[in-house]
């Protein structure tokens, strides 16, 4: 027997010296990064003026009363409201690793959270329940605050409130779109027309194609991959011919024009001011104009069918002019400069 005690000790210490009993780490470092979106689909953006908190609390049992509450760090019991908890577990601090310094941090402990975060910029809050568990480590999230949603509240991962949201006014706007068939003609009324908006700015989407401006798609120029394909305002002709109605609650916006007839089409950025006057925004599609790309009075208008081909690609090189450092003209470099393509960019 004193045998079999001697050898579970020593297997006992064996085991320790070889760390096979590891030590449990009950802490998570909460690393969260606020951001703001200002349009549906648009990009997401840093936010910085976020505060953020975390309570030993359940959201079943546990809300917020009120912006000032949330800005405070208070919770309050739904089925009592003079029971609060008025001392977070944990409060959020800058981050100030390298790189990371667009987010706040807390050091939260395993089990299940309420954590609130407030955007004090737009007066909005945010809450949602937390589950972390031991040796978790790092854990990086994000979250979106959206000033553009309707309504005093709604549901993502978190739960979402605006207490000052307010109904925007609505402002009826007008489109009138024509065609001109040779230089100083008349402008006539074009068959086939489509025309929408966006709450959208031109500087950071585009429409890629002619046939994504028929289905109504942006593209962001900064992400080719991202993209929208509901537009926010549809318009529709009115009684009189040639000219469209919708009804805008936002802006800017990136309006849209599509000449079905002619195969064109044309957008630009338009601020309103949603309290003053109907609007008409007026565009002319002169079919008799040369060229890919025309701007006239901030509209940008393409003709899909004068799209440049892409330049092919330059031919290798042999090896032995390569070897000598030489270079070989591309063939646009051969040409004469004034019929050089033109480097234009994608509408």
């Amino acid at each position: 027997m004193k045998t079999l005690k001697t050898l579970f000790a020593a297997l006992a210490a064996a085991l320790l010296s070889t760390g096979c009993f590891e030590k449990v780490n009950d802490r998570t470092e909460y690393l969260l990064k606020p951001l703001v979106q200002y349009t549906s689909g648009g990009l997401a953006e840093p936010l910085g003026e976020v505060v953020a908190y975390a309570f030993a609390a359940d959201t079943a049992e546990w809300g917020v009363a009120s912006y000032e509450d949330a800005l405070a760090g208070i919770v309050t019991a739904k089925e009592d409201p003079a029971e609060r908890i008025e001392t977070p577990l944990a409060t959020a601090a800058p981050c100030e690793t390298e790189g990371m310094t667009d987010r706040i941090r807390m050091s939260l402990p395993a089990g299940s959270l309420m954590l609130l975060a407030v955007d004090t910029q737009h007066r909005l809050y945010a809450y949602t329940q937390q589950e972390l568990v031991e040796n978790l480590g790092t854990l990086y999230v994000s979250l979106v605050f959206k000033p553009w949603r309707e309504g005093t509240a709604y549901q993502e991962k978190w739960s979402f409130y605006n207490p000052f949201y307010e109904p925007a006014p609505q402002l009826v706007c007008f489109v009138r779109a024509a065609a001109e068939a040779v230089e100083g003609g008349a402008a006539e009324t074009i068959p086939s027309l489509k025309a929408y908006a966006f709450a959208a700015d031109t500087t950071e989407w585009r429409i890629a194609s002619y046939d994504d401006a028929v289905s109504g798609i942006l593209t962001s120029k900064s992400d080719p991959g991202l993209t929208r394909d509901t537009p926010e305002f549809n318009a529709y002709e009115s009684d009189e011919a040639g000219l469209y109605r919708f009804v805008a609650d936002r802006s800017p916006l990136m309006l849209v024009v599509v000449d079905r007839t002619h195969k064109r089409y044309a957008y630009v950025k338009q601020e309103i001011d949603l309290t003053g006057e109907s609007p008409t925004f007026g565009v002319l599609f002169r079919l008799w104009q040369q060229g890919w790309i025309v701007e006239e009075n901030g509209w940008r208008i393409v003709n899909p069918e004068e799209e440049p081909e892409p330049a092919p690609e330059p031919a290798p090189e042999p090896a032995s002019a390569a070897a000598a450092g030489a270079t070989r003209p591309t063939a646009s470099e051969t040409l004469p400069a004034a019929v050089r393509p033109a480097e234009n960019q994608r509408p």
